[in-house]
C-alpha cells in the first residue's frame, strides 16, 4: 500500500500511483572524478540515455531515480529534457560522492554554505530548473571513511534534520556499512528514512549482509541486478525472497545502478535500464513470488521511500 501522496520529479510534482514500476537507482548523465581513468563511466550521451528510457517505458517502466550528485557532474537541465522527451518520471537528489573528487568540491564552500545551498534546493528548487531533490546522498570509500567524507556526513545529517529528506548512502562495494550506520545514528538520522546502497556488490553476499541494516529499522537497496559482474540474479532473488519471508518486504528497493556506457543496452551493453520491467519481474514470478509481492517491491516500496505528503 502506498502511503505517500506525491513525487517531486524534475518536471515538478506528480501524484503517486500503485501501478508505476521503478528502477530505484540509475545514472543517466554524469562524469565522476575517476572517469578520466575509466572512460566507460563518462555518461555524456543524451540521445542514448533517452533511448534507454524509452525502452524502459516500452517494457512497462514509469519512474527512475537518478543518482549523480554534485561531484558526479550532475545536470538537472539535461534530466529535465530527458523526462520531457520520454514521459518517464525522473527523481533526483542532492549531496556528495566520495574519495578524491570530494575534497576539492568541499573546498568550494564552507560547511555552513554547503548546508544553506542544500536546504535552499530542498525548499525552493535547484536554481536552473526549479526541481526539488527527493533525497540526500552520502558516500564512503572502499574500506575506509575519509576525513572529507566525515565532513560531508555532517552536512547531510544536518540537512536531513532541517528538510526531512531521506538519506541514501553509497557504500563502495558494500564496505563500511556498520561504520556508516554508527555515524548516522550518532548524528540523529531517522533510520526509517535511511537507505543503504550497493550491499549486493559483496562477494560473500547472504541475507545477513542486509539484516545488519534492516534489523536497525533502515532500508536496503538491491541495486546491481542484471550485472553478472556482481553475481547472478537468481541467488540475489533467493535472498530477497528470504528477507521478505522474515518480515522485511516493505523496506527493500530494487535497481540496476546503470552507470556505465557498457550498461546501456542500446549501445550493445547490458543489462539496460529496461531490465526490471522487462526481465526481473518475470524472474521473480518464476521464483514463486506473488503478484502482490512483486508490486510491493517494484511499485509501492520506492514510492513510500521517496514520496512526500
Amino acid at each position: 500500500m502506498i502511503e505517500k501522496k506525491y513525487l517531486d520529479t524534475v518536471l515538478g510534482r506528480v501524484p503517486t500511483s500503485d501501478n508505476q514500476i521503478w528502477d530505484a537507482h540509475v545514472h543517466l548523465w554524469g562524469q565522476p572524478y575517476h572517469a578520466i581513468e575509466d572512460p566507460d563511466l563518462m555518461l555524456r550521451d543524451e540521445a542514448s540515455s533517452v533511448k534507454e528510457l524509452n525502452s524502459f517505458k516500452a517494457a512497462g517502466g514509469s519512474v527512475v531515480v537518478e543518482f549523480s550528485p554534485y561531484d558526479f557532474g550532475r545536470d538537472w537541465t539535461v534530466l529535465k529534457r530527458m523526462a520531457q522527451m520520454t514521459g518517464v518520471h525522473i527523481l533526483t537528489g542532492t549531496g556528495f560522492y566520495r574519495s578524491a573528487g570530494l575534497e576539492p568540491l568541499l573546498a568550494e564552500h564552507s560547511r555552513e554554505e554547503w548546508l544553506r545551498l542544500i536546504v535552499d534546493e530542498a525548499e525552493n528548487g535547484e536554481k536552473n530548473t526549479g526541481a526539488k531533490p527527493s533525497f540526500l546522498k552520502w558516500s564512503t570509500s572502499l574500506n575506509e571513511i575519509t576525513q572529507a567524507e566525515k565532513i560531508s556526513a555532517a552536512i547531510v545529517i544536518e540537512a536531513h534534520k532541517i528538510t526531512g529528506l531521506p538519506v541514501v548512502t553509497h557504500t563502495q562495494r558494500g564496505t563500511m556499512v556498520g561504520q556508516q550506520l554508527e555515524i548516522l545514528r550518532d548524528g540523529g538520522v531517522d533510520f526509517s528514512k535511511l537507505l543503504v546502497s550497493h550491499i549486493d556488490m559483496r562477494k560473500d553476499l547472504n541475507e545477513g549482509c542486509f539484516l545488519e541494516v534492516l534489523e536497525q529499522g533502515a532500508w536496503v537497496s538491491v541495486d546491481q541486478l542484471g550485472k553478472i559482474k556482481y553475481g547472478e540474479n537468481s541467488g540475489k532473488l533467493d535472498i530477497i525472497l528470504k528477507l521478505c519471508e522474515m518480515g522485511y518486504k516493505n523496506r527493500i528497493l530494487l535497481a540496476t545502478d546503470i552507470g556505465r556506457i557498457s550498461n546501456f543496452k542500446c549501445l550493445g551493453g547490458s543489462p539496460g535500464i529496461e531490465h526490471i520491467p522487462a526481465e526481473l519481474c518475470s524472474q521473480l514470478r518464476e521464483k514463486g513470488a506473488s503478484e502482490e509481492l512483486i508490486k510491493t517491491l517494484v511499485c509501492e516500496n520506492p514510492a513510500n521511500f521517496y514520496g512526500k505528503n
